[in-house]
């Protein structure tokens, strides 16, 4: 059994049908303060000093506010959540919500008058000003609201955009803000979707998954997905970073731009955001509100158990860490004093607080510390007071969405027999409030659209939402007759950042020139050099003198600018570029996030780029592990270009006797992988080479017999003989099929195992499925995972899983049930009816039935210690729990904690019964028949990961797909009761509740 088998039922289930109340000898009394007046509300803020607060708006007015945005008018857009949590999920026939359109026509900071702009929605909780409507997030639709009498109240309506998924009411479509690349970005969340367009239905279906978006409303095909990781809200830095916000992880910057990431089809890439907080995730705040009644009743029955020896001191207090952090907002303004200007405040709900973090730049990235070592920029003694986002305004004031509800928690993360009376539904309230700088001077109202002289004056504003107003409109409305204008602004302001604003807008009305681009390029601002390389993208390919100027950067002191030079090498000709990215490779190929920039423009020059470095004594001779490391990614991404001729050149230069034999190693390994990715192996190098390359595979063949033996010495260093096993990959398969017996043999120590069957699946060698069935009696149920995996990666092996599962070497309880599944829909019918019959004489096909035969165990009395061993051998392999295990999904302990054995019994025993979208069980098919199953952890434009048991990864290049889908089925397997009976069932049981502290 996996962790899978809880985690992807129990993070759909997490806290289901099944409560405690039964249990509870008196209904639990968890009640709080009511709800104070907003002027009671006000007097239990401590605000930062220099600041000070005010109310802009209430109940009735507004109700379950979730974002906003203000249009050049100054006026106020506000959506109603009203139909918030919905049972944690976005789905269903729901339509109470709204769009309130606020105004505040007296000048006096309260939005005294309020008109329904647009009703019947679902879940808005994303909007943007766009000419005469709105651009609104309503999954799964994009849409656009109109109002085409000027009365303040949409009358027509238009999808732009469909297919955003629903799964989780925290994760759907949000965010939106106008980019420096003159499109509108925003949120997807963890939801994704796959999107299509609704003007446009010859546009290709864009598949999210995890990544963010931008488009432009008047381009009906325009959507292109971006660089995701955040949940909830999107902020900007002076030059264009942007930054979001998951929960208990309150700042990520995205990092890499996805965009780029594409253009090398043979990049595989991991994660493309960065958690920037050094105070990390789920950091202390500073609370000074009242811990809630039912806070204070989950912690003392944590206290109360065993579980208390083992938490951490963080769950063992009602709260005060970040666990909902939402709505990062850069405080770019010149009406916000030092300490505070450029400050990012986040919000923080569940701890009726607003949090602050300083950025400063770190490489390519940046580091967060905390603003005030013991105190948050807004805190409330007042539970009800919920800030769920946060706007900088025109004028400079900065104003605070608060949801106001006793509970905002979604009623998936409560127990059940406290969420049966906790107060979740709409309470009828809502606040907006406004903090105020001190000393911030009255603002000029803002120019109108048609007034592009007033526009263009507006990018030299020191405050950030006005700038990014008047570029948007400028570019909304064509301005084209601001050329002029803001060519001078481009070369003549005193601001770096309406320089910078200026080159934006003008390449966003498709004026920019040759001749503004190199003057930014030569400019004193890294943040306009920048973006001067950044727009030199469409220009590098055609004029020598831009060419040379953005090299030239290669030493520029701003890590940011250089990794952009990086990029930009990937717009011209491989001739062109590679000087260029070998000074970058030596003067910055430590840091991942250069090395990812170089490898993404190296699709067409890499070979030579590899050869040419590696032909340098002094990069052979190693020494620099990030250097090393970047020479194995490249040789990953290259060497399947290679012609034979320079494969040959490529081995015979790691032989070299100066070489150093670690990044020997480290060559060898990216050649294999190389191969892997593209659904071959090492093994077609020796298969058939032209004289040259068979000189050079000949010449290494001591080099793998020493591998080899290393790998097969008991005495020696784990690492050293996992080492020797990865270098085997590269090796022909005689090698690894002489030695592979003996390494997976019981006595081999599981690491060794594992590394085994890991080489063995590289081979297309129908010999690889009798070794490992050979082997099966005496695998571990670990180790049995891995071969599952390594058998069903080919299609010509799966006729050798039925094989052994006929003759009873294989038990049908050691597949996951998405697995099963798969052999149960096998094309050939023959193959087909095997798996039927097999399947009809060994398990059960009824789970309910097997749920029910199972029932006695909540009769009996279990023995928790014997309990730890049957989850040690059977769902430790996946289930991080007690310390014990590996972490695949969701936080086991979390999703048990409330659970009665019930609910445990079936969770286990029928796991696919409900499976949190979030953790379907996805099985990816390659052009070459190669098939990979896993949770879906991370992808970027041109790959996708897959995570399985033991924490493994699976990385698979997009353009070697030939099929992804989801299973809608658990991780889990089906079929547990062959392997644990009642009594140890009663054991396990006994072990979760115990640990769990139930």
């Amino acid at each position: 059994m996996k962790l899978t088998i809880f985690i992807l039922s129990f993070g759909t289930l997490i806290f289901g049908a099944l409560g405690l109340m039964g249990q509870n000898a008196k209904p639990l009394d968890l009640s709080n303060p009511g709800a104070l007046t907003p002027a009671e509300e006000k007097k239990t803020f401590k605000l930062a000093s220099g600041f000070k607060i005010d109310l802009a708006a209430s109940e009735p007015t507004i109700i379950d506010p979730v974002a906003l945005a203000e249009d050049e008018q100054g006026r106020l857009f506000v959506t109603e959540m009203i139909g918030y949590p919905n049972g944690g999920v976005g789905t269903g026939d729901v339509s109470s919500g709204r769009i309130k359109l606020l105004e505040d026509k007296d000048k006096d900071g309260f939005y005294e008058t309020s008109t329904i702009f647009a009703e019947s929605l679902r879940f808005p909780i994303g909007l943007f000003p766009w000419k005469k409507g709105l651009i609104v997030a309503n999954a799964p639709d994009l849409i656009y609201l109109e109002d085409t009498n000027n009365d303040g109240k949409a009358d027509t309506s238009k999808v732009l955009f469909t297919g955003f998924h629903t799964y989780n009411i925290q994760q759907m479509l949000n965010s939106f803000r106008w980019g420096l690349d003159n499109q509108i970005h925003a949120v997807a969340g963890s939801n994704g979707g796959t999107i299509t367009s609704k003007e446009n239905p010859k546009m290709a279906p864009v598949e999210l998954r995890g990544r963010g978006i931008r488009f432009r409303p008047d381009i009906p095909d325009s959507l292109d997905p971006v660089t995701g990781g955040g949940q909830y809200g999107l902020t900007m830095d002076s030059f264009g970073a942007l930054f979001s916000s998951t929960n208990s992880q309150h700042l990520r910057h995205m990092v890499l731009p996805d965009d780029q990431i594409r253009r090398n089809p043979y990049l595989a890439v991991g994660s493309m955001a960065l958690d920037i907080p050094e105070h990390g995730a789920s950091c202390k705040v500073f609370r000074i509100s009242p811990f809630e009644a039912w806070r204070v009743e989950r912690t003392s029955r944590r206290k109360s158990s065993e579980l208390a020896k083992r938490l951490p001191a963080t769950e063992l207090v009602p709260g005060g860490y970040s666990t909902s952090s939402c709505s990062p907002l850069l405080l770019d303004s010149d009406s916000v004093q030092a300490p505070y200007r450029d400050s990012i405040i986040i919000c923080e709900p569940a701890n009726n607080a607003i949090m602050r973090d300083v950025l400063e730049p770190k490489g390519v990235t940046f580091i967060s510390r905390r603003g005030d070592p013991e105190k948050e920029f807004l805190a409330s003694t007042d539970n009800w007071f919920r800030p769920v986002h946060l706007n900088l305004c025109l004028d400079g004031s900065i104003l605070v969405l608060d949801f106001y509800r006793e509970v905002i928690e979604t009623p998936l993360s409560l127990p059940e027999d406290m969420k049966a009376v906790l107060p979740l539904k709409t309470q009828g309230k809502g606040r907006i409030w406004r903090i105020i700088p001190d000393g911030m001077k009255k603002a000029q109202p803002f120019p109108e659209a048609s007034n592009f002289i007033g526009l263009v004056a507006e990018l030299e504003s020191g405050n950030q939402t006005r700038r990014m107003m008047a570029q948007k409109l400028l570019v909304e409305r064509n301005q084209v007759g601001a050329e002029d204008l803001l060519i001078n602004l481009a070369q003549k302001s005193l601001s770096p950042q309406a320089r910078m604003h200026a080159l934006c807008t003008l390449d966003g009305l498709k004026l920019l020139q040759e001749k503004q681009v190199a003057h930014a390029l030569a400019d004193s601002s890294p943040g306009v050099r920048l973006h001067a390389v950044r727009l030199s993208n469409k220009l590098i390919s055609q004029s020598d003198t831009v060419l040379k100027s953005v090299s030239n950067l290669v030493g520029d002191q701003d890590a940011r600018v250089r990794c952009q030079v990086a990029f930009a090498m990937g717009n011209v000709g491989p001739d062109k570029c590679k000087d260029t990215l070998i000074k970058l490779v030596k003067s910055d190929g430590e840091d991942r996030w250069m090395q990812t920039a170089i490898l993404s423009s190296s699709a067409q020059v890499g070979g030579k780029l590899l050869l040419e470095l590696l032909d340098d004594d002094s990069i052979g001779a190693g020494g620099n592990t990030g250097r090393e490391a970047f020479l194995s990614r490249l040789s990953a991404v290259s060497s399947t270009r290679l012609e034979n001729a320079e494969m040959a050149k490529l081995l015979m230069l790691v032989q070299r006797p100066s070489f150093k034999p670690t990044l020997r190693a480290a060559i060898l390994e990216g050649i294999a992988q190389s191969q892997v990715a593209i659904g071959n192996s090492a093994e077609d190098l020796w298969e058939k080479p032209d004289d040259q390359l068979k000189k050079a595979l000949d010449s290494l063949m001591p080099l793998f017999d020493n591998a080899a033996n290393t790998a097969r010495l008991s005495n020696a260093p784990i690492a050293s003989r996992l080492s020797a096993l990865r270098l085997l990959a590269m090796g022909p398969f005689s090698v690894i099929s002489q030695l592979a017996p003996e390494l997976l043999q019981a006595q081999t120590p599981p690491a060794i195992q594992t590394a085994t069957l890991q080489v063995l699946s590289a081979y297309k060698k129908t010999e690889v499925s009798k070794i490992i069935l050979n082997a099966w009696p005496s695998f571990s149920p670990s180790l049995r995972r891995e071969a599952v995996e390594t058998l069903f990666s080919r299609k010509d092996r799966i006729e050798a899983i039925i094989d052994g599962m006929e003759k009873g070497i294989i038990q049908p309880s050691h597949l996951e049930a998405s697995r099963i599944e798969q052999l149960k829909k096998l094309n050939q019918v023959s193959l087909q009816q095997k798996v039927i019959a097999i399947l009809a004489k060994t398990t059960s096909t009824n789970r309910k039935q097997v749920v029910d035969s199972y029932t006695k165990v909540l009769e009996m009395k279990g023995d928790h210690i014997k309990g730890k061993e049957v989850f040690r051998k059977n769902c430790a392999t996946c289930h991080k729990f007690d310390d014990m295990g590996y972490q695949v999904g969701p936080d086991l302990l979390a999703a048990i904690r409330g659970k009665n054995p019930e609910y445990l019994l079936i969770a286990i025993l029928d796991p696919s019964r409900e499976v949190d979208p979030r953790y379907v069980n996805y099985t990816i098919e390659t052009k070459q028949g190669r098939i990979f199953s896993g949770l879906l952890a991370s992808e970027s434009g041109t790959s996708v990961n897959l995570k399985r048991g033991e924490n493994a990864e699976d990385t698979i290049l997009r353009n070697q797909i030939e099929s992804i889908q989801a299973t809608a089925k658990s991780l889990m397997p089906e079929g547990l009761e062959m392997q644990v009976k009642p009594e140890d069932m009663a054991n396990l049981i006994a072990y979760l509740l115990q640990v769990s502290g139930m």
